[in-house]
């Protein structure tokens, strides 16, 4: 019984990756109540998921697509890593790295279909700045979010 109680506090003190990530987007939304959806991925093949999270709401979204927000997955949790505006679902993971991260495929308005390449320290802000791609994505892509 007694290791039963000192398992059950242990426990405890952990917060799923869920809490987790909710935990970084409220601080990057500065604790605005924002609907998103979430997409986990791999984008640097260290073995732990990152999020790539699409923000659904007026403040967030306008006619050329709406905000989504990149976070590194860490052993502790999520952190900040890239805000990318006027993006439009599918949001697409290309099989293709830039700088060690894979390449995200997305649409953006007036533009068309873009593929956002990291860095080495983010992806860019704005997608209309990239050049449009003509074949959006190879069989081996992966759709994240749709």
């Amino acid at each position: 019984m007694k290791s039963v109680l000192i398992l059950i506090l242990f426990c405890s003190f952990f917060t799923s990756a869920n809490d987790k990530l909710n935990v970084a987007v409220k601080a990057q939304l500065q604790g605005e109540n924002t609907p998103y959806d979430v997409g986990l991925i791999d984008l640097n093949n260290d073995n732990i998921k990152d999020a790539v999270v699409y923000l659904k709401s007026r403040n967030w979204c306008g006619s050329g697509g709406c905000t989504m927000f990149v976070f590194k997955g860490t052993d502790s949790g999520f952190v900040f890593q890239s805000k990318i505006m006027i993006v439009k679902k599918p949001i697409i993971i290309s099989q293709s790295k830039t700088n060690g991260y894979l390449d995200l495929i997305v649409n953006t308005g007036g533009v068309g279909t873009v593929a956002l390449k990291f860095n080495g320290k983010n992806y860019p802000l704005n997608p209309s700045t990239q050049p449009k791609i003509n074949k959006p994505h190879s069989i081996n892509d992966q759709v994240l979010l749709n």
